[in-house]
C-alpha cells in the first residue's frame, strides 16, 4: 500500500513538473559517450577553477573536440539517412518517409494535435535523426489507393477509400464496375497491375489480399495499428499462403525500413 501511494505520489509531481514552463528542452538528443563525456568536461572545468593547470587544460581541451567530433559524425549519418517508418501507435495512422533532414507525415490530425502522444512515441525519433523540418506527404490518387514515389521507391497506401472490395478487373473492355454503376477507368484496369515495391494498409478496409494482388504487384506490405486484429489475423494467413512478406505493427512494433 505505502509502495502504491509512493508511486501515485511521485507521478503526479513529475507530471506537475512538466506542466512548468522550459520544464522539458525538446529537440536534443545525445548518446550515452556524449553524456559522460559532458560530465567529464563539467568535473574538467570544476578542476581548472581551482588548480590553473595545463594539463587540466589541456584533457578539457581533449574533451572538447571529441564532442565536436560526435556531432560531426551525427550531422554526416542524419544527412544521410533515408527511411520508411509506420509509427507503432494504438488505433493512430502514422506514416512518414524521412530523408535529407526532412521528414514527410501522413498522421491523423487527432495525433498531430496531440503533443502528449507525439512527444512519446515520435519527436525522440525525429530529434535523434535530427530532422528539422516536417511536410505533409503528397501522393497521386488511383481507386486502389494512394501511391507515393520516394528515393525511387514506389508506395501505394490502401485505406477505406480504396475500390478493391467492389471492383472486377474486366476482361478488354477497360470498364469496371461498382455499386451498379460503369465508370470508365480504363488508364487503370485495362493495362497490366500496378507495381508497388511496398503496400501499407490502413484504416481497417475490408478485402482480402487475394484480391489486392489481382491489381497490386508487391512482395512486401505492412499492417499499422489502425486494423482490427481479427482481419490482420486473416490477411496474414493470405499472406503466408501467398508468400509474402508481411509486418504487423501492432504486433511486431514499428516498421522502420532503411533504404540506404
Amino acid at each position: 500500500w505505502c509502495f502504491d501511494t509512493l508511486l501515485r505520489i511521485l507521478d503526479a509531481f513529475i507530471f506537475r513538473v512538466d506542466q512548468l514552463p522550459f520544464a522539458l528542452v525538446k529537440g536534443i538528443s545525445i548518446s550515452a559517450i556524449e553524456m559522460v563525456l559532458m560530465y567529464i568536461l563539467i568535473f574538467l572545468g570544476c578542476w581548472l577553477t581551482e588548480e590553473r593547470k595545463s594539463k587540466v587544460l589541456i584533457a578539457a581541451l581533449v574533451v572538447v573536440l571529441g564532442l565536436c567530433s560526435f556531432h560531426s559524425f551525427k550531422e554526416i549519418r542524419n544527412a544521410n539517412v533515408k527511411e520508411i517508418v509506420v509509427y507503432s501507435i494504438p488505433k493512430q495512422k502514422a506514416i512518414a518517409l524521412i530523408a535529407s533532414n526532412k521528414v514527410l507525415t501522413d498522421f491523423d490530425s487527432t495525433l498531430i494535435n496531440d503533443q502528449t502522444a507525439m512527444s512519446f512515441h515520435v519527436l525522440h525519433h525525429w530529434w535523434n535523426l535530427g530532422l528539422k523540418h516536417n511536410e505533409p506527404l503528397k501522393s497521386q490518387s488511383f481507386p486502389i489507393g494512394n501511391l507515393v514515389l520516394f528515393e525511387g521507391k514506389r508506395i501505394l497506401i490502401v485505406d477505406t477509400s480504396s475500390s478493391i472490395a467492389e471492383v472486377e478487373r474486366p476482361h478488354g473492355s477497360g470498364k469496371v464496375i461498382r455499386e451498379g454503376f460503369e465508370k470508365d477507368i480504363s488508364y487503370y484496369l485495362s493495362g497490366p497491375p500496378l507495381n508497388s515495391d511496398l503496400v501499407i494498409i490502413t484504416g481497417n478496409p475490408r478485402f482480402p489480399i487475394s484480391k489486392l494482388k489481382l491489381h497490386v504487384r508487391f512482395n512486401e506490405i505492412v499492417f499499422d495499428c489502425t486494423n482490427n486484429a481479427r482481419r490482420v489475423k486473416k490477411w496474414q494467413e493470405d499472406c503466408e499462403s501467398l508468400g509474402i512478406k508481411y509486418w504487423n505493427v501492432s504486433k511486431q512494433g514499428a516498421y522502420i525500413k532503411d533504404l540506404k
